[in-house]
């Protein structure tokens, strides 16, 4: 039996509302599910009682959005890095920040929006508004509005020659920094975890300070696609006595892998949870 500790649902950028989503977790046979909505906790609730439903256990968690300055030389965008953040306390110190961030991430689909229609385009950002307080808005709003509205065919054509780095209508993000947000979690008693590792620019030096703000483990990359990173980072979460995790990453989109295709057997989410109820640390 097996957890997948890496989903999304409509609360963010995902396909699925969280019924749908523990339904397929359950078809799939997993035992628990956690949802991890980009900078939001607003999904906890619904998230929970879908998971009941389904007789699967439920792990709160959120993808957090962070951002590091690039290193020395390289020059260009700060790096992105992205940390998942298990079994925290919805009211705890980083609901605040989640708050904040939200608000950024609604200011940031707007100006988009408006970058676009200064380039010609006409779009209403009416239903990026009307979606609330609820979802954590992102580029994914975004393109697909541009698909309803005929601008381009495709969400992943709006990211090529929009939405992008570097493409016209793109706006930089503001975010955490990747350390405070450890912290943050930890304040929060939460355990928290490095997602996909290899998307960012975390060198040593970050992901040292990471361990000593009190880091808990390391998504490992995905076998098929990576398998010489995904030994790499298992590696490297063994000497510093990490926690591995996997997760599908699940979005509801036909290029996502499945619902329950990578999971985390159940020793590795009861050492997170173990390292989650450990002493609490404030800053």
């Amino acid at each position: 039996m097996a957890f997948d500790l890496h989903s999304h649902t409509t609360y963010s950028d995902g396909h699925a509302g969280p019924f749908d989503l523990a339904r397929m977790a359950w078809a799939s046979g997993l035992e628990g599910l956690a949802v991890s909505d980009h900078d939001t906790t607003a999904h906890f609730e619904e998230a929970a009682e879908a998971c009941a439903t389904f007789g699967l256990s439920w792990v709160p968690a959120v993808e957090l959005s962070a951002e590091v300055a690039a290193l020395p030389g390289a020059g260009g965008s700060p790096r992105s890095v992205h940390l998942l953040a298990y079994f925290v306390d919805a009211e705890g110190p980083l609901s605040r920040e989640l708050e904040r961030l939200q608000a950024a991430r609604r200011d940031r689909a707007l100006a988009m929006v408006a970058a676009l229609n200064a380039h010609g385009a006409d779009i209403d950002p009416s239903p990026l508004l009307e979606m609330g307080d609820s979802v954590s808005l992102g580029r994914p709003h975004v393109a697909r509005l541009m698909v309803r509205a005929g601008l381009v065919p495709t969400t992943g054509q709006a990211f090529v020659q929009w939405l992008g780095e570097g493409c016209p209508a793109y706006v930089p993000k503001g975010a955490l920094d990747p350390v405070r947000c450890v912290e943050l979690v930890r304040a929060s008693g939460g355990a928290a975890v490095l997602a996909h590792p290899t998307w960012g620019g975390v060198d040593r030096g970050l992901l040292d300070a990471m361990c000593t703000a009190g880091l808990a483990g390391i998504e490992s990359p995905r076998d098929q696609y990576e398998p010489d990173a995904a030994r790499a980072w298992r590696r490297i979460a063994a000497q510093r006595g990490l926690v591995v995790t996997h997760g599908s990453d699940f979005h509801g989109e036909a290029q996502s892998a499945s619902m329950g295709s990578i999971s985390t057997p159940v020793p590795m989410v009861e050492a997170l949870r173990t390292r989650a109820e450990g002493e609490v640390r404030t800053w």
